[in-house]
């Protein structure tokens, strides 16, 4: 899935910008924080805005139906290897098991983490906003 960003008010010419979505990352034990795939990460963020936008759009809403909430989807693992199911227990805390019985226990959940993907352009700028 990929779209491109192209200015509405005026003509353009070219190719226009790419958007990309935010970036999914499984924290590893052994390899640190790896990639989930485009489709995978896609799916993520789906399920990310579903829930942003439930408890934006619910007036009603208190910080404990925020906390008490759980959605869970099922996507391929950052290597491809097996299935995961991916528990959104709130907006900032997600984790990732197995989808066996044993992953179901709390020692294999690993956290994921959502991200942007900043070029070397941006990452210069943002540093030098930092020391400013």
């Amino acid at each position: 899935i990929s779209m491109m960003m192209r200015p509405t008010l005026w003509r353009f010419h070219g190719p226009g910008d790419e958007v990309c979505r935010a970036v999914w990352l499984l924290d590893t034990q052994r390899y640190g924080l790896q990639p989930y795939s485009n489709e995978s990460a896609s799916i993520l963020e789906d399920a990310y805005l579903f829930l942003k936008w439930k408890f934006h759009n619910n007036k009603q809403s208190t910080n404990n139906d925020i906390d008490a909430s759980l959605l869970t989807v099922q996507v391929m693992s950052p290597d491809g290897s097996e299935q995961q199911l991916v528990q959104f227990s709130s907006l900032t805390q997600v984790t990732a098991i197995q989808k066996t019985l044993g992953g179901a226990l709390s020692l294999f959940k690993r956290r994921v983490y959502r991200g942007v993907v900043l070029d070397e352009e941006e990452k210069e700028n943002d540093k030098q906003e930092t020391y400013h």
